[in-house]
């Protein structure tokens, strides 16, 4: 099995499922280095496991792909470039969002008293950027980039969002991948489109 291993490797421990699915960062000396998606911690390198190969049976996961996994920010020198403000777990921002909007996307707060809602506030653009925002007319294929939260709630989530403060097509695309799971997540709770995506977002830029 330690022969299969090789950085880049999505792994699960079989003694630590609630770990969830893990990266592997570095291999040396017979030890493993994996950050593990959900281990909950306020920096992203509490989420660092060093395993000793010998006692550790790590197993390849069985889909090698993870859109919080895939866009890690750099790895360097034992610690994540990137600092992180305040780490969460998709876990974490979810309960986070239920103690503002206790029945989610579905939730009087959150629908009929939009005005109360301070994410709301924040997810509507004004003036000229609401009437050429794209998002507004296909919020299903389309985000509204606010900088602040979004790079916060990627930072969060220890996604790499390769931000750039001038108008670039990389960053914007990453938005939307970062997006799209977000949606698929949040779809039970009542999400729809990005708009209520944007809002879970601030919630997790925020809290």
């Amino acid at each position: 099995m330690r022969n299969e291993l090789r950085v880049g490797l999505i792994v699960m421990h079989p003694k630590k499922p609630e770990w969830g699915p893990g990266r592997i960062l570095d291999l040396r000396a017979g030890q493993a280095t994996v950050y593990f998606r959900d281990i909950p911690g306020d920096d992203a390198n509490a989420a660092v496991r060093t395993l000793d190969l010998q006692y550790a049976s790590l197993h390849p996961a069985e889909v090698q792909s993870d859109i919080l996994l895939d866009n890690l920010p750099p790895y360097q020198d034992g610690r994540f470039v990137l600092a992180t403000p305040k780490r969460v777990t998709i876990e974490q921002a979810l309960a986070n969002f239920h103690a503002i909007f206790p029945l989610y996307f579905e939730d009087p707060a959150y629908i009929g008293e939009v005005g109360r809602s301070p994410s709301a506030r924040l997810v509507q653009p004004s003036g000229p950027s609401r009437r050429f925002s794209p998002i507004w007319a296909q919020p299903d294929r389309f985000m509204f980039l606010k900088p602040e939260v979004t790079q916060q709630c990627a930072a969060r989530l220890t996604f790499d969002l390769a931000y750039s403060s001038d108008l670039n097509w990389p960053t914007y695309e990453r938005l939307l991948v970062m997006s799209a799971r977000l949606l698929e997540i949040l779809r039970p709770y009542g999400a729809s489109d990005f708009i209520d995506v944007q809002s879970f977002s601030w919630v997790i830029g925020a809290y």
